[in-house]
């Protein structure tokens, strides 16, 4: 133990906090470039081109803002009418009962 403690010294302490340090700040800024492009996918979902939003406002002329409350409107109506749905015990039969159900809550039933 004596002959190990002769080895460490300020300046490897230094290197190592140092290299610490340069692997805690990779880690950090791999997090926020994954964040950021988790962000614009987000937005380009519920923005872009693409997405229901753009396509209120190209086609019937609405606003971002009554586009948005258009699409929220048609998302709350869409979630209550597929628990309608989803509840019926006559539709459990239903071809399609697992699709809509993993539309739904993200995961197929059992």
């Amino acid at each position: 133990m004596v002959r190990a403690n002769r080895y460490v010294t300020s300046t490897a302490l230094d290197v190592n906090a140092y290299l610490e340090q340069f692997h805690s700040d990779e880690v950090i800024e791999r997090h926020l470039q994954e964040q950021a492009e988790q962000e614009a996918l987000w937005l380009e979902d519920q923005y872009g081109e693409n997405s229901r939003t753009h396509w209120l406002m190209e086609n019937d002329g609405l606003s971002l803002i009554d586009a948005c409350i258009q699409v929220d409107v048609e998302e709350a109506n869409w979630r209550k009418e597929t628990f309608a749905w989803l509840q019926d015990p006559k539709n459990q039969s239903s071809e399609i009962y697992s699709d809509v159900y993993k539309d739904y809550y993200g995961v197929r039933p059992h």
